[in-house]
């Protein structure tokens, strides 16, 4: 009925197939992995790092600099803005012009 002693011995017929859909799905996922790497690797040093990506001491210092510059300027405008607005609404009175 079936039970010969080849049938126990014999490999699933899918094993080949499943080997070969393995196979084909590592060689896929080398092949977008290099791929992503050449499209991102800028410097070509074969990582993925902060300089690929233009993150650099010098851009952070550079970019720190300006925000510092933008800083001390609002707060100078709103000095002046304040300097202003006190001698508009104060409007102090000095004793040569009340004659």
């Amino acid at each position: 009925m079936g039970n010969k002693p080849n049938d126990a011995a014999r490999e699933p017929r899918l094993s080949p197939s499943i080997k070969d859909l393995a196979a084909k799905a590592k060689q896929a996922a080398v092949k977008a992995q290099g791929t992503v790497l050449k499209a991102v690797d800028k410097n070509g040093n074969g990582k993925i790092d902060a300089e690929d990506f233009g993150i650099t001491k010098e851009s952070m210092q550079d970019a720190a600099q300006k925000l510092k510059a933008s800083a001390n300027r609002i707060g100078e405008s709103l000095n002046d803005a304040k300097t202003e607005l006190d001698r508009r609404v104060l409007r102090p009175v000095f004793k040569e012009g009340l004659y």
